[in-house]
């Protein structure tokens, strides 16, 4: 029987459920005609096969990874014609790697993808050698090449839409720079005054979304004093704004504060941007941490202080990311921290929640709670620094021990830790950056002009 055979829409809407626990197929299936195109891509369809209390995960797990090329990714890009002349020794884009056990057939394939392949209206050349920042509600942050490695008097932004297939390349930001730590905000983070709704905003002409990118720019001066300022852009007004001084910065011989600016980002919650910062006394010796606030519609910034304990020493709480806790948002909304630890010699996981929360920082009733304890020996007695990452949506939590090489999905029900090095065709590193994909905007995006 044929697909224009089956008479009965409900029945063929069955079939296809029962296909749909292959990704793969279901979409391939979504290509046959327009009459399995339109049923795959109605709403109701896409919330029965992906409901939001579901158990399995919503969204594709992976990372945006840069590295130099092989001579396997030459072939690929010649290939794909992405290139009409290429140097083979020039960087790459960056690309995709789906933190998912390996299977006979993927729904991305079975090979890396491109950020050139999912983004189409820019040069492919133009995101050679860009570095993945940050990445957030289907939105990717990078920093291109040019700006990143060229002087240290600029910075030179893109956003790149993987599943809309856009890339909005920001004006350069012209000032002194040693490193960056971006965050990316959306529509639905700014509510209206009267009723709490997400407002309707629209982008600058020549822009393709609305977004707001909050750049913490970071640079050495005079003797040994470290500077942050923050810079805010915005595609309803397509400029940056004037620097803001964000705290008093570590000063050799003085003390101050210092912040993870390498391989973090801000953490987007209840109308505020948070960053973990860290007061350091003169010789370096961590003390105590803070948050560091922007609120988001004022521009308003304030430090709140975190009353854990500092456990790292000195020359692991370094600017470059190693031994400082993992700043995450809950499911009930809350600020929580994951710090990775030593007790008794092996490596320990604590799970801190801020409670007493009223939505002001300076709230007197903010207190920390530890809510969790895990053992990590699954990291043995030589490790030396970790990188956590967490998924947006699906709460998949990734540990990372860096000199070993050794990646593991960490359960945080159960405190179980499982090695998945090898789902991975490439080795992560500290750069690269989480990203989840919807599953339901990803079949949109694929299903295209067989929707008309």
């Amino acid at each position: 029987m044929t697909a224009a055979n089956i008479p009965d829409d409900d029945v063929l809407l069955e079939i296809l459920f029962r296909v749909s626990t292959d990704v793969a197929d279901l979409l391939r299936c979504a290509l046959t005609c327009k009459r399995w195109c339109a049923l795959v891509a109605d709403p109701a369809f896409l919330r029965r096969r992906w409901p939001d209390n579901a158990c399995h995960p919503l969204s594709l797990l992976g990372f945006f990874v840069q590295q130099r090329r092989t001579q396997e990714d030459n072939a690929e890009l010649f290939a794909g014609g992405l290139y009409d002349d290429m140097d083979t020794e020039a960087r790459q884009p960056p690309f995709f790697v789906p933190a998912q056990p390996p299977r006979p057939r993927q729904p991305l394939g079975d090979r890396r993808r491109f950020l050139s392949s999912f983004v189409t209206d820019v040069p492919a050349f133009q995101l050679d050698g860009a570095k993945p920042l940050a990445a957030r509600h289907g939105l990717l942050l990078v920093r291109l090449d040019r700006g990143s490695t060229a002087n240290s008097n600029s910075v030179h932004l893109a956003v790149c839409d993987p599943l809309a297939g856009t890339c909005d390349v920001l004006p350069p930001l012209n000032c002194p720079v040693s490193c960056i730590s971006c965050a990316i905000l959306t529509g639905s983070d700014y509510c209206s005054s009267s009723d709490g709704r997400p407002q309707q905003r629209r982008p600058a002409r020549g822009l393709s979304t609305f977004f707001t990118v909050q750049t913490i720019v970071g640079y050495t001066c005079w003797n040994d004093h470290h500077v942050c300022d923050l810079y805010t852009f915005s595609s309803a007004k397509p400029r940056w704004s004037a620097p803001r001084r964000c705290f008093s910065a570590w000063l050799h011989g003085k003390g101050g504060f210092m912040m993870p600016m390498w391989n973090r980002t801000g953490i987007v919650r209840r109308g505020t941007t948070h960053w973990l910062a860290a007061y350091l006394s003169s010789d370096r010796t961590p003390s105590k941490y803070h948050t560091f606030n922007v609120n988001i519609e004022t521009g308003h910034v304030s430090l709140t202080e975190v009353t854990i304990p500092v456990s790292a020493p000195a020359h692991q709480l370094s600017a470059t990311g190693y031994g400082w806790p993992m700043l995450s948002v809950a499911a009930d909304g809350a600020l929580t921290l994951y710090h990775v630890s030593r007790e008794a010699g092996l490596p320990r996981l604590d799970i801190w929640t801020r409670r007493g929360d009223d939505g002001e920082e300076e709230s007197e009733t903010l207190c920390w709670l530890r809510v969790g304890v895990f053992d990590l020996k699954v990291l043995g007695d030589n490790w030396l620094s970790v990188r956590m990452w967490l998924g947006e949506k699906s709460g998949t939590m990734l540990i990372l021990d860096e000199p070993a090489g050794r990646l593991h999905r960490f359960d945080r029900e159960t405190g179980v830790a499982e090695d998945v090095t090898s789902f991975f065709k490439v080795s992560l590193h500290l750069t690269a950056v989480p990203m989840e994909i919807d599953w339901p905007a990803l079949f949109l995006s694929r299903l295209g002009r067989h929707l008309c």
